[in-house]
């Protein structure tokens, strides 16, 4: 890998996954040390997802059974030196936090409203529990975004593998005097309260399932028991 010096450089190569085995390793140890190349490396790989999703195109009609059939009868052959174990990722806790802080603010980003909007549940960085930042970071971390028809967007952040899920609220109007919103993880069981969005609070949602819908309701200031009006918007959690 080059002089530490030169490190801060290979950040896109890192997140782009073009280094060596050895190289990425080395460029681990060095984030553990690093928080401007921490936070390079959420704002690159936020940006990644963008010009991914802008280029993204639906596979071709029976591409999936042609790849499953020729990785079938492909003989696999291990390699002729055995790979080192991965090492196991040791960010620190309040690196993590600032990485997923600022991936959080780029998914806000996207759906800005017009400055002087009024807007509840604004992200702030040292409103990221250690548990938020860790959904974040997830690997199967998985990003929807739902708009309410009046204007505002819930980002809700969701990791199968950990039942849970991250709410994140921008540019919803400020509800009514007395009133308040309000998120829900609604199932074959009904709905159950995830707890009120305000400004600057992020949500943590677990017992989460696949096939949920995530749904935000405006009710009395202290939440209620069940929802007492239409969702506002839904997000559904993907199957698969």
């Amino acid at each position: 890998m080059k002089p530490a010096a030169d490190a801060h450089a290979l950040t896109g190569a890192f997140v782009a996954g073009a280094l060596s085995l050895a190289d990425h390793a080395d460029y681990e140890r060095h984030l553990l040390d690093c928080p401007s190349c921490v936070m390079e490396v959420a704002e690159f790989t936020a940006t990644a997802a963008l010009f991914a999703e802008a280029l993204a195109e639906p596979p071709p009609p029976g591409l999936r059974a042609r790849v499953l059939t020729a990785a079938a009868r492909t003989p696999q052959f291990p390699p002729a030196t055995p790979l080192p174990a991965p090492e196991p990722r040791r960010y620190r806790p309040v690196l993590l936090a600032a990485a997923a802080a600022v991936l959080a603010v780029l998914l806000l980003g996207m759906q800005s409203t017009a400055p002087g909007d009024q807007v509840a549940g604004q992200v702030a960085a040292q409103e990221f529990s250690a548990e938020a930042a860790a959904l974040l970071a997830a690997q199967d971390a998985r990003v929807l975004n739902a708009t309410a028809p009046g204007g505002g967007t819930l980002s809700v952040v969701h990791s199968p593998t950990r039942a849970a899920v991250v709410l994140l609220a921008s540019g919803l109007p400020a509800p009514a005097p007395g009133r308040g919103y309000q998120a829900w993880v609604i199932g074959v069981a009904g709905a159950r309260s995830a707890g009120l969005l305000g400004a600057g609070k992020t949500l943590v949602a677990h017992g989460v399932a696949p096939g949920e819908r995530i749904g935000l309701t405006v009710e009395q200031a202290g939440g209620s028991a069940q929802p007492t009006t239409l969702p506002l918007l839904t997000a559904v959690l993907p199957v698969a």
